[in-house]
């Protein structure tokens, strides 16, 4: 009996060997793929490290500039934005009677664009 249990724990013990190195060998494999991935695409890495760092700084810039309360700057950040609340949702500015006529419409069939593809070469 201790011959089968020596045995079986001998080959449990060679099983759990086989994956450890089969482990160690997996690792090995990943990490030189990553550092040939690096190597190969630095100059690419390097650029995105780059942007990352001026998109930050632009970041705090606007941060500063908001946090002053710069009156220019916020004049400037909400040009073109309305001053007041609009009572009109979204589907009474496409589909209430007052809405701007979105397809244009022609008086004469004339008067509409011809949309056929000439063939002249």
């Amino acid at each position: 009996m201790n011959l089968y249990l020596a045995t079986f724990l001998m080959m449990l013990f060679t099983f759990f060997i086989g994956f450890l190195v089969a482990g160690v060998i997996k690792v090995t494999a990943l990490a030189a793929d990553k550092q040939e991935y690096l190597e190969l695409n630095k100059d690419e890495i390097k650029r995105a490290h780059q942007l990352k760092k001026i998109r930050i700084k632009r970041l705090k810039q606007l941060l500063h500039k908001i946090e002053s309360g710069d009156p220019q700057y916020i004049q400037e950040y909400y040009h073109g934005v309305s001053k007041g609340d609009s009572h009109y949702t979204v589907l009474d500015y496409y589909y209430s009677p007052k809405a701007p006529e979105q397809t244009p419409s022609y008086e004469k069939e004339e008067d509409a664009p011809d949309y056929k593809i000439s063939k002249n070469k």
